[in-house]
């Protein structure tokens, strides 16, 4: 799954869009777009279209699309109003096409700013070269969406920063060595040593700890840890 972000901005009447894509390979891409809308929140929507229609274009499918506008939200929220007519129904037809999902973020933790407002080139990876299967060719890896929420509790529990595609891989490899503890319905609880990490049908929601560490668990979760050391070790020196 790979995650996104996109963010608009203007500066002395010019409109800059902008879109950073993290993959599961840690490839990045980068576009930076000149852009004559002169309102922010059309821009802000229109960032999303020229993301979506890349994605579309290039089969990129199955991710998560990350931007800080509260208009836009709205608009995706309730598919009405001038925003949503006007441009958000083509994003809205793309993700469900891709199975692309978006999340209204805090704006200090968009990526994507930093490109609109940038001067100086930022290069990106080559597309073709992009590798997608670094964990879907692991029989059995989860593939978990992660919420908002549940990034911030995660990043609280471990008191240091981490990105949110940082923070959507440790998770889904720490549910992949780790144990299913509760099962029922479409909630799961997965244990890894004393961290508990709660899904709800497809979404990591949640992240709590306990004072204790079961210890078939501890043992269960070395050897699989192995088995994914080795895994990515081999997918890295394939990729070279």
């Amino acid at each position: 799954m790979f995650i996104a972000y996109t963010d608009a901005s203007i500066k002395k009447g010019k409109v800059f869009l902008g879109f950073r894509i993290e993959f599961e390979d840690g490839s990045l891409l980068h576009r930076r777009i000149v852009s004559s809308k002169t309102d922010i929140d059309n821009a802000e929507a229109h960032a999303l279209l020229e993301l979506t229609q890349f994605l579309e274009y290039y089969g990129l499918d199955k991710g998560t699309i990350l931007f800080d506008s509260g208009n836009v939200e709205y608009g995706f929220k309730n598919k009405k109003g001038k925003l949503y007519k006007a441009v958000l129904y083509q994003v809205d037809h793309s993700l469900e096409k891709l199975k692309v999902r978006t999340q209204l973020i805090p704006r200090k933790l968009n990526k994507a700013h930093r490109i609109c407002n940038e001067k100086q080139f930022r290069a990106s990876s080559i597309i073709s070269a992009v590798s997608r299967d670094r964990y879907s060719s692991l029989g059995g890896f989860p593939d978990y969406y992660l919420s908002i929420s549940a990034y911030n509790s995660y990043k609280e529990l471990k008191k240091k920063r981490i990105s949110f595609a940082g923070a959507y891989r440790k998770l889904n490899e720490k549910i992949f060595v780790g144990e299913l503890e509760f099962d029922l319905d479409d909630n799961k609880i997965y244990a890894f040593y004393d961290i508990r990490i709660k899904v709800f049908q497809d979404t990591i929601v949640s992240i709590s700890k306990v004072n204790f560490v079961v210890r078939k668990h501890h043992w269960r979760a070395m050897k699989k840890k192995r088995k994914l050391r080795k895994h990515l070790q081999q997918r890295t020196s394939l990729s070279i």
